[in-house]
């Protein structure tokens, strides 16, 4: 209990929220007033037909015509200034429409009810705390539900409670009749405490928190989408669409570090340095934007994950969060994502050619094995990664590629998984930094 308050008190304060959140519901509360102003209409004309269907009697002329005709004219008033408010389409003047006409509306039929006690039953108060009208003041109260504000539903209960208690209280100072009989109290000038004190109460009570309860699940709701969304589109950065819904469905996935089996791969430009020394800052930036996305297509049409952008430089992962089942899959989907990435790239200097640009190339690696992967944590950002010599490999190798004059290198461990899928030359032993013995690589035709 004590946490949904909390809650409560959270989005009526709405610190807590993100702006996404927050651009959501305020949007949503500008169409909900502009759908309240509607039914105010509708209530409007609803409220002229007692004036239009009532005969006029002599005695009560006034009450039964130009009493009603005048609290639908103040009506009418304040709904066209409440349209007129909402064409400002600000907070500040939502607030004023929904508070003020809130108000007015209160003080009709607080009026009417006073009004009509003394007209139709002088000295009969009772007439005031059993009188119909005072169920207009759930019209106010249930526009609130077409709204997101927490705090004009409960503005509502005060004043209802207020009204209301207005009229028990004044009743029973002046002695309205107390009977035990409820045939007397619906007919006759007698109140029955318990429905006047405890049942009627408890229904504005009932009623208020139920449209409460709705308006907060509701923006709970969103609130809970708006950060779902969010973290989709932070995941989407570096994990594949269908990743993301893996992911999403199943967020534990990413919670805890653990050792499994990945397919790495790197990828860097080469030449790189040179070439960007010819480019001014801007046409740098344009140049990795256009080239990192053709990259990553093709990395996430195979399932892969973007570890991180090393400069020009790419690693991408395959088996993250969860390693494929099947043998190999991995890989094969690495290579898939590489000779993808390769076409690309060709398609892409095409492109570049033919508006007089320089073509460029890349060195691509694929080395598998047993890594770390999971969150790291520094202060209080968190990076998904693996870490491992897998890792470190595939960099050594993905050097290799200018040594061997040729794009795409794989490991043995990868050539083992995907040999029967590709044509490779093998090449010779070579010694590379941070390993003792010579790695074995093969270059993919």
């Amino acid at each position: 209990m004590f946490k949904l308050f909390y809650e409560i008190k959270e989005i009526l304060e709405r610190k807590n929220l993100t702006d996404s959140t927050r651009k959501v519901l305020e949007a949503e509360e500008i169409n909900g007033a502009k759908i309240t102003n509607r039914f105010r209409y509708i209530f409007g004309i609803l409220l002229m037909l007692p004036v239009i269907l009532s005969g006029i009697d002599k005695n009560t002329f006034f009450l039964s015509i130009r009493f009603n005709i005048l609290l639908v004219v103040i009506y009418f008033f304040t709904t066209i200034l409440h349209s007129f408010l909402l064409t400002r389409i600000k907070s500040k003047s939502l607030d004023l429409a929904n508070y003020l006409t809130m108000y007015i509306d209160y003080i009709i039929i607080t009026f009417a009810i006073v009004v009509y006690t003394e007209v139709m039953s002088p000295g009969n108060y009772a007439f005031a705390i059993k009188n119909p009208t005072l169920f207009y003041l759930f019209i106010p109260l249930s526009l609130t539900l077409l709204q997101f504000r927490l705090s004009l539903v409960l503005v509502n209960l005060f004043i209802i409670s207020l009204i209301y208690s207005f009229f028990v209280i004044n009743g029973l100072v002046m002695g309205v009749p107390i009977t035990n009989s409820w045939k007397e109290y619906i007919l006759g000038p007698g109140i029955f405490l318990p429905d006047v004190l405890l049942a009627k109460p408890g229904i504005f009570v009932c009623i208020g928190l139920a449209i409460l309860f709705s308006i907060y699940r509701t923006i709970n709701m969103i609130k809970r989408i708006g950060l779902v969304e969010a973290e989709k589109s932070k995941l989407s950065q570096y994990f594949s669409p269908k990743v993301v819904a893996e992911i999403t469905n199943n967020p534990e996935i990413l919670k805890e570090g653990k050792r499994q089996k990945v397919t790495v791969l790197f990828m860097d430009i080469r030449g790189f340095t040179e070439f960007s020394e010819q480019l001014s800052p801007d046409q740098i930036a344009g140049f990795l934007s256009d080239f990192r996305e053709i990259m990553i297509n093709a990395i996430f049409e195979y399932g892969g994950t973007i570890d991180k952008f090393i400069g020009d430089a790419i690693m991408a992962t395959f088996g993250t969060p969860a390693p494929s089942p099947e043998y190999g899959r991995d890989s094969q989907n690495a290579l898939s994502a590489a000779l993808q990435m390769i076409d690309n790239l060709d398609k892409f200097n095409n492109k570049r050619i033919k508006n007089s640009y320089k073509p460029v190339d890349i060195g691509i690696a694929l080395h598998t094995g047993i890594v770390f992967s999971g969150n790291i944590k520094a202060g209080e950002y968190l990076e998904y990664t693996v870490i491992g010599d897998v890792v470190n490999t595939a960099s050594r190798i993905e050097t290799l590629c200018k040594e061997f004059s040729c794009r795409f290198l794989i490991s043995e461990e990868v050539f083992a998984e995907v040999n029967q899928f590709v044509k490779t030359e093998k090449m010779p032993l070579t010694n590379v930094k941070g390993k003792s013995q010579p790695l074995q690589v093969y270059k993919v035709i």
